[in-house]
């Protein structure tokens, strides 16, 4: 690790903090105008849907372009947009005019959306050796770990204190500070590429999956490891203010013992290089299950919190070293390609199941969502391991050895 590494990890931090804090206010916010969790989780989906529809194509795109080039221009795109959000808060009540201004934000800032996740992950090719790509990715990860722990804290404390329209100012100068420290990161130039048509970028990805087995298997774990993301982030704010009553600065502090979880579990990965994957990955996400199903519906603040904690150690186990994994076996040609598949299966699924638990709270109350979503975590992990034992998948498969 060297000082370019972290000038691009503030970067990242800033960057992540303002998108955290983005998709935190909108979902509050939307909350504040109908009272209800529904136009939040539509507009949270609405933002990762053009990812799901077209991520291969941006990652296509990524990988024949400057990675750099692309970041900033995304983050613009995302600091004019919030401008015109502040301006629009600022100076009208109308809640007709605010929900179908979030709408086309929704919509425009999916399309931006759709080049960043990948993006960020794809740049480490051009920063790092490949025996550091796997720490630098944890370390990536740890940096959204941090934006999505403080982001809600943030506009909680600014939303309690302050008037509305100044959180789309901060979060616009947060990507502008990351842009500006991005400028002067320094890259290791790549091999200029000839650009290739969509469908013959898409064609040598599906050979060289089926080459490589091992990281469709992989993929296919993607969804396993953060099916609980969506969930949470729609979830919290309700269930605190709910079972709680926790106010607008205090309802965040979920998102931050979230986020305490989150990073302990990442550096806690870092040293798990010899534990198989099939007792990280599974293990994880049975522990997260049965302690969400069993425990959430008792309503005594410390013992939620502890099972958060508990939960997003697991998650950020699993997570980092799933990715960790699938960044040490890609050819650095279809690096981009492959994340933006990684990127895909991750914020897709989170974006359909935050919207479905929305619609679960909606009719029945967070705490029946909450143990639902339990219960569907624990049976699909033990659908997938007897799936991957039929299948002969190498469940044993561990990381190379890392260090801090």
């Amino acid at each position: 690790m060297n000082k370019n590494n972290y000038l691009y990890l503030l970067s990242t931090m800033f960057g992540y903090t303002a998108i955290v804090m983005f998709n935190y206010f909108v979902i509050v916010y939307s909350h504040d105008l109908t009272k209800a969790d529904s136009l939040g989780a539509s507009l949270f989906l609405l933002i990762h849907i053009p990812f799901v529809l077209f991520g291969l194509i941006t990652g296509i795109i990524i990988d024949f372009n400057s990675k750099r080039k692309i970041l900033i221009i995304s983050q613009t795109i995302y600091i004019i947009g919030n401008l015109f959000f502040a301006l629009l808060i600022y100076t009208t009540d109308n809640q007709v005019y605010i929900s179908n201004y979030l709408f086309l934000l929704s919509i425009i800032l999916g399309f931006s959306f759709s080049f960043l996740p990948a993006t960020r992950l794809a740049i480490i090719g051009q920063l790092t050796k490949d025996e550091l790509k796997g720490k630098m990715t944890v370390f990536v990860n740890l940096s959204y770990i941090f934006a999505f722990g403080f982001g809600p804290l943030f506009v909680g404390f600014i939303k309690e204190y302050y008037p509305n329209f100044l959180i789309p100012l901060i979060i616009a100068l947060l990507f502008f500070i990351s842009n500006f420290l991005l400028i002067f990161v320094k890259l290791i130039p790549l091999e200029v590429k000839q650009f290739v048509s969509i469908r013959t970028g898409i064609n040598d990805l599906i050979h060289y999956l089926n080459q490589n087995r091992e990281i469709v298997y992989l993929l296919m774990l993607v969804p396993l490891t953060t099916f609980l993301l969506g969930p949470f982030q729609i979830l919290i704010p309700t269930y605190g203010e709910t079972i709680f009553k926790l106010g607008d600065s205090v309802k965040p502090i979920y998102f931050l013992i979230l986020a305490i979880g989150l990073g302990f579990g990442g550096f806690l990965q870092l040293v798990l290089k010899d534990v198989k994957l099939v007792y990280i990955i599974f293990g994880a996400s049975i522990i997260s299950a049965v302690s969400i199903f069993v425990f959430m519906p008792i309503e005594i603040l410390t013992l939620n919190i502890l099972i958060i904690f508990i939960s997003s150690i697991c998650c950020s186990i699993s997570t980092n070293y799933l990715v960790s994994l699938i960044q040490m076996r890609l050819n650095e040609e279809y690096r981009s390609r492959i994340l933006s598949l990684y990127s895909i299966l991750q914020l897709g699924v989170s974006a359909v199941l935050g919207l479905i638990a929305a619609k679960v709270s909606d009719k029945f109350g967070p705490v029946i969502a909450f143990q639902n979503f339990g219960l569907l975590l624990f049976v699909f992990s033990i659908l997938i391991i007897l799936i991957f034992r039929i299948r002969n998948f190498n469940l044993d498969l561990r990381l190379k050895k890392q260090t801090l």
